[in-house]
């Protein structure tokens, strides 16, 4: 089950909530900070569910503008790559400009465009899906096919296995080997290459 992340001042916890209602009746999973405390064991914990969610949606209100935390998270989302996805309770000319160069949903004056911000989620999750496009597998000189055997490790968007024999046979007794493997993930397209007893951990 893929995971959406909330970011929103503490005085708008009961819209967050109403959010988390639609988030997770469209089989999504929530994570939201109901507090934000400071310190650097919050910031970490931040950090690391940011990276777990396939989209940050930001609830959008005067008092989120101008909310260091806030501010953190979306900004920490767009530096790691995940979709940041404004819901705006204020006029978008006020938003800061890097969202408001993003596709927002306006909930202002009872607007509630659910079945549009579920949209976006959805292409948010296809878009963040690890897709492996080809693993390969041997010496230098001599490479074969391993591509259904990664794929098979993958799990929750990440792949995550020990580079050797067990994994992938030896065709080519007593000669070191590297593993390549061609994938994209978040959309983006790279390539990850591991040496025979290494780990592979991708996403």
């Amino acid at each position: 089950m893929s995971q959406v992340f909330i970011s929103y001042k503490k005085e708008e916890r009961d819209t967050a909530e109403e959010f988390r209602t639609h988030i997770e009746g469209a089989g999504f999973k929530v994570w939201m900070d109901p507090d934000q405390p400071a310190g650097k064991e919050w910031r970490g914990n931040i950090d690391r569910e940011i990276k777990k969610s396939i989209a940050l949606v930001v609830i959008m209100t005067d008092a989120a503008k101008s909310s260091a935390y806030v501010t953190y998270e979306w900004a920490f989302a767009y530096g790691a790559g995940v979709r940041v996805i404004p819901v705006i309770h204020i006029d978008p000319n006020d938003l800061h400009p890097r969202l408001g160069y993003e596709h927002y949903r306006d909930f202002r004056g009872g607007r509630r465009p659910w079945k549009l911000l579920l949209k976006d989620l959805k292409d948010a999750d296809t878009a963040s899906s690890l897709r492996i496009h080809a693993a390969l597998w041997g010496p230098n000189r001599f490479i074969y096919d391993v591509s259904n055997k990664v794929k098979k490790n993958v799990s929750d968007g990440r792949v995550n296995m020990h580079a050797n024999i067990d994994a992938f046979q030896d065709p080519f007794p007593g000669e070191k080997k590297t593993l390549y493997v061609f994938y994209s993930n978040h959309g983006v397209t790279d390539t990850e290459f591991v040496l025979e007893e290494e780990d592979l951990n991708i996403g």
